[in-house]
Parts: structure tokens; C-alpha cells; sequence
């Protein structure tokens, strides 16, 4: 499988924990992974809709955000 060193199932596993963000499939680690996946929900996501809707309470948006993602 292009771009991943494990057999199709474990691509699998990681494309349905991970997505498919080219900057976190390249990571190594776990923790890079999760890493760089909780700095793009809080600089983007978070920081995105907070501003275009100024929203004031950016930590429970985060949470719902989390949950949103956790159902998919």
C-alpha cells in the first residue's frame, strides 16, 4: 500500500483512529499523531468557529467538538 509500511488492515486501523491528514499518516509515534491532531482541533477548528461566531467559551465548544468526533 503506497505511503504505509503495514499490511491492509493495519491501515486500516490507523485511517479509521487517525483519518487521512498526509502530515499525521507520516508521523511516527502515537503521541506525534495525537499530537499533532489535538493542536489542529484547537488552532483550527476551535479558533475558526470560536472567531466567526465569537463564541466565548472555547473549552466546551472543544468538548463538543470531541464528542461530535468520537460518534463518527
Amino acid at each position: 500500500m503506497s505511503g504505509f509500511d503495514g499490511g491492509l488492515h493495519e491501515a486500516w486501523a490507523q485511517y479509521s483512529r487517525y483519518g487521512g491528514m498526509p502530515a499525521v499518516v507520516a508521523l511516527e509515534s502515537e503521541e506525534e499523531k495525537r499530537s499533532r491532531l489535538t493542536s489542529f482541533l484547537k488552532d483550527t477548528c476551535v479558533a475558526d468557529v470560536a472567531g466567526y461566531d465569537d463564541v466565548g467559551k472555547t473549552s466546551e465548544l472543544e468538548a463538543l467538538i470531541r464528542v461530535i468526533a468520537s460518534c463518527a
